[in-house]
């Protein structure tokens, strides 16, 4: 979970399907409680570390848009 908060993003590898990887990160609302979560999918084996790391990136820079949006200040 450390690993987790600290990157901003969490990663299933092949937990749910084989050769499948996900990238979530959370959503917020206005009183900073997560209400939803973002992911992306993507083929285990067409992905890098480094890609990995860019797309999860990604990941936690778009749920950080949508919590804005929802009225999400960090403090």
């Amino acid at each position: 979970m450390a690993r987790v908060l600290a990157r901003g993003y969490a990663v299933d590898d092949e937990e749910l399907h084989e050769g499948v990887l996900c990238i979530a990160a959370p959503v917020r609302d206005h009183a900073g409680e997560v209400v939803a979560a973002i992911s992306v999918s993507v083929l285990k084996a067409r992905v890098t570390a480094a890609r990995m790391e860019r797309i999860g990136q990604e990941v936690v820079r778009t749920a950080a848009i949508i919590s804005g949006e929802m009225g999400y200040r960090p403090a």
